[in-house]
């Protein structure tokens, strides 16, 4: 049975462009991000909270599945519906068919 119905959502990844060194011990972007856009399913999980140094933070995690690819990675983004997503893990189910991205939105 195909399962193409459950990817209705338009999910863009950014692959970080290349780097140099500043000088300084770090590096800044030489290129431009590539994006590719691909059709996902996203489902917000249960929101978590967090205290840190007397304060309480909200973040609100992100599971977004597409069908298998390869090259993107955690070192990627994701933007969905005017947000910003990081990539925390990259999961593969056992018969590799899909591919699921857990992440959460950028502040």
């Amino acid at each position: 049975m195909s399962q193409a119905g459950k990817f209705r959502e338009q999910v863009t990844f950014y692959t970080p462009g290349a780097t140099v060194s500043d000088g300084a011990g770090g590096r800044l972007p030489a290129a431009a991000e590539t994006p590719v856009t691909l059709w996902a399913r996203v489902q917000a999980l249960p929101a978590k909270e967090d205290l840190m140094n007397g304060k309480v933070s909200y973040r609100q995690p992100y599971k977004v599945s597409i069908r298998f690819t390869s090259g993107i990675s955690n070192s990627n983004r994701m933007e969905w519906n005017g947000k910003q997503l990081s990539i925390t893990s990259v999961v593969s189910d056992e018969r590799s068919t899909e591919i699921y991205f857990y992440g959460c939105q950028l502040q």
